[in-house]
């Protein structure tokens, strides 16, 4: 396979930057975007643009010629300086689309087309669609990602508690927001997972021991469930103390504190779906 050119210059020895390799990403985008925003029927219209500007926060102003409000949203990202912005646009612009019959795209290839672009001038950025709610985020591990972010986002929907919070950490995440409210979403995230996961009410310590019985009865080693007892204690004590009691959370741990609340999920809804299975 031949190479990417990003890698191509990497190989010559005169590799992109980071601004340079935004520069890339947004024209190649642009160029493709470019070339949309047919009249039959719109690929933008009225509807989609007024929410469009009421979720983002821009003045909505009505156009007789409805491609118009396309090539909007298409001006808007043309202006954007930085990737986190024009990331921030784009996405919105993708929950916004509605697709609709004889559209000249959809919203899978619009999604696609970020995709693609992102991979190929080498930005290490991850996009989640959680029904309809889309979110993007720094990437890290393949494995990792799909093994302790999508995995346990998607089992989560039968868990709507669990699910509505780990998504709303995911997104804070994404965005940036106070580390320390994150942190403590992924904590009740977990600890609203153990209460409709063991039908009860009690918070993340009193179920610990519970999940760890549940654990015992579908046959787990005494050795895993004597490990996961403090693991989860130690978690809970992590957020305890720099979370509610502190007013900052260190952002350095705070990938740390998502796997481990997608890892305890994982397990847990891993050794359900295979007891159902056996």
């Amino acid at each position: 396979m031949p190479l990417n050119f990003v890698d191509y210059r990497e190989a010559l020895g005169i590799g992109f930057n980071d601004v340079n390799k935004y520069k890339f990403f947004k024209t190649r985008m642009i160029n493709f975007l470019d070339g949309l925003g047919g009249d039959c029927p719109p690929l933008f219209s009225i509807k989609e643009y007024f929410h469009f500007c009421v979720q983002v926060g821009l003045d909505f102003k009505e156009n007789p010629y409805e491609s118009e409000y396309y090539h909007k949203v298409l001006s808007v990202l043309k202006d954007c300086y930085d990737i986190e912005t024009f990331l921030a646009y784009y996405i919105f612009f993708l929950m916004c689309f509605e697709d609709v019959k004889d559209k000249q795209t959809t919203k899978e290839e619009l999604t696609r087309l970020l995709k693609n672009s992102l991979v190929l001038s080498r930005i290490p950025y991850e996009i989640f669609d959680d029904e309809g709610n889309m979110f993007i985020f720094p990437k890290g591990a393949k494995e990792l990602d799909d093994a302790l972010i999508s995995k346990p986002l998607e089992w989560l929907k039968d868990y709507p508690k669990a699910h509505s919070t780990f998504s709303r950490a995911l997104r804070q995440y994404a965005n940036g927001e106070h580390t320390r409210d994150v942190a403590d979403n992924f904590r009740k995230a977990l600890e609203e997972f153990f209460r409709e996961f063991l039908h009860n009410e009690k918070d993340l310590e009193n179920n610990r021991s519970l999940i760890c019985s549940y654990l015992k009865e579908k046959g787990s080693d005494a050795n895993l469930t004597n490990m996961l007892q403090p693991l989860i204690d130690g978690y809970k004590k992590i957020n305890d103390a720099q979370v509610k009691h502190k007013d900052t959370f260190d952002p350095k741990f705070l990938e740390f504190i998502m796997y481990q609340t997608g890892l305890f999920i994982r397990m847990i809804i891993t050794v359900e779906k295979e007891g159902e299975n056996e």
